[in-house]
């Protein structure tokens, strides 16, 4: 009977002791444009000094065998910051449009503790930016290509504009 007891309380506090781990929210979805800084707050008990690190995917159903990206491969800034009690600020920078997964995970050197929340990045691209290259070679940059097509429009309207009038200039002199 003492074996029975005594397994019984073993069972009930490591059911505890495993319990006592929480984080919250468990799962989040963050709507955002590409370049612009989105944060979140993530609390996890019982406080202690966590280490940060994440793994992410492209359109991730839950399968951690596909979570094998990170930030710098994905293009995707992340800081983080502990606020207070718990509270931690994660904040994501994404240079990328699309659909990105990904698992937050905190973990605790010094034991075994490890929890994670999980986060979908819905990123929408904004204006088409590219580095173009005139036809003098020089590199613009990073330029707005409908400013550029306006831009060369009107150098064009400007090249035709400057025959016409040498061409009525000729004909005048001739």
């Amino acid at each position: 009977m003492k074996k029975i007891v005594s397994l019984f309380i073993i069972l009930v506090i490591s059911i505890s002791f495993s319990s006592a781990v929480k984080i919250s929210p468990t799962q989040q979805e963050l709507n955002l444009n590409q370049y612009e800084t989105n944060c979140t707050n993530i609390w996890i008990l019982p406080e202690t000094d966590y280490k940060i690190s994440s793994k992410w995917t492209y359109n991730g159903e839950g399968n951690l065998s596909k979570y094998t990206l990170t930030k710098e491969k994905i293009k995707l800034e992340i800081n983080y910051s502990y606020l207070s009690k718990g509270k931690y600020e994660i904040c994501f920078t994404p240079e990328k449009a699309g659909n990105l997964s990904g698992i937050i995970y905190f973990y605790d050197e010094k034991s075994m503790i490890e929890i994670s929340s999980w986060v979908d990045l819905k990123v929408e691209q904004v204006g088409t930016i590219e580095t173009i290259s005139l036809i003098t070679g020089n590199v613009i940059g990073k330029t707005n290509k409908t400013n550029i097509t306006l831009g060369m429009i009107l150098i064009l309207l400007l090249i035709i504009f400057g025959l016409i009038i040498k061409r009525a200039f000729i004909d005048k002199h001739s």
